[in-house]
């Protein structure tokens, strides 16, 4: 069923793009503080930490109000960041997005942006339909709609960050490639939580290792075993190891733990985040902690799937790495010597460099 519906969307965007009028192209487009903007950010987590830089960059060479539209599964990630002046949340049934797209309609947008790395039927219609003077997004299937193309840079060859900053080039605004990363702001709230936490469960702290078994994903969970074995491997050196988990993994990180290891599995996205500060070295699949971590300049080994394509990984951008890589579907056939030949290199060159500087 769900193929057959992959495969109609696909047919009724194909259809509406075949006739529908071809928006009249600009070259350029200077905002000012007096523009009021619309971010079009849709889908996961991770999809929406690695705009983050986008919206800074913005806001600070420009001084425009920016609102974001997100999904109700990550809109969180911009709640915090007074880069954002509005969030707003993508509904599911068709007559609330009939009455969001009236309230956009009406409250004076000059530019809206499609920040959708991979064409979306349900944005394509949903900005096709918008009344908003400029209209930005990127050269790929679903132009006709925008009144300003976005070079697409080569996936295979440059990581989602650096295609975004193609929206940074077009727009004449500078960068520091170096520099640039995510940016996710943490509520002062949760950081005195993080900071008692770490207090009470590891009270003379020694470097902290983080392991994340949580990727939204079956085919991303690596195993009890192979995790119980990372656990050991870490309790060769003398370090504090805190494992991750989400809510609904706390059985799995029981399971592993086996009582010895401390376990956070924090209900709130942004609390997990601020005890992720305290890390010293992150071990975790692809998934959004990798770019928090990312973000936050903690040493990162992660492990990769990229089946079925040859995009570039979603790597931790400007931050310290190592990492594996599979092509198979899932981590199953993923052993731990091969792992754990890389982990040990990287590991001890930055624990024995942070306990020598």
């Amino acid at each position: 069923m769900k193929e057959i519906e992959i495969y109609l969307r696909k047919l009724l965007l194909s259809l509406y793009l075949f006739f529908r009028r071809d928006e009249k192209k600009k070259d350029n487009l200077e905002l000012t503080k007096k523009d009021k903007i619309l971010f079009v950010r849709l889908n996961r987590i991770g999809d929406a930490l690695v705009t983050t830089h986008l919206m800074e960059s913005i806001k600070k060479h420009t001084g425009c109000e920016i609102h974001v539209l997100a999904d109700k599964k990550n809109f969180f990630i911009f709640e915090n960041d007074k880069n954002i002046d509005k969030t707003l949340i993508f509904p599911k049934k068709i007559k609330e997005i009939k009455e969001l797209a009236n309230q956009i309609n009406s409250s004076n947008y000059t530019t809206v942006f499609d920040l959708h790395d991979d064409v979306s039927t349900t944005v394509t219609f949903f900005i096709g339909g918008l009344k908003i003077k400029n209209k930005i997004g990127y050269n790929k299937q679903s132009r006709k709609i925008f009144t300003h193309l976005i070079p697409y840079i080569d996936p295979t060859k440059h990581h989602i960050i650096e295609r975004y900053l193609q929206f940074l080039e077009f727009l004449n605004i500078p960068y520091d490639k170096n520099t640039i990363g995510v940016n996710y702001k943490i509520s002062d709230e949760s950081k005195e939580y993080a900071e008692s936490y770490i207090q009470k469960v590891f009270q003379n702290k020694k470097y902290l290792v983080g392991i994340n078994i949580s990727a939204g994903s079956r085919a991303r969970f690596w195993g009890v075993e192979n995790y119980k074995n990372i656990i050991q491997f870490f309790e060769n050196y003398d370090v504090d190891i805190l494992l991750f988990a989400s809510p609904n993994d706390l059985s799995l990180a029981e399971e592993i733990c086996n009582n010895k290891t401390k376990i956070s599995a924090e209900p709130s996205y942004d609390k997990m985040a601020a005890v992720l500060t305290h890390l010293d070295f992150l071990f975790s699949p692809d998934t959004s902690v990798v770019h928090l971590a990312s973000g936050f300049k903690i040493p990162i080994f992660g492990i990769y799937i990229n089946f079925d394509t040859d995009h570039v990984v979603w790597y931790p951008y400007n931050t310290i790495h190592e990492m594996v890589i599979t092509e198979k579907p899932t981590f199953n056939e993923l052993e731990f010597e091969t792992v754990i030949n890389k982990l040990k290199i990287f590991f001890e060159q930055n624990y024995y460099g942070k306990r020598n500087s």
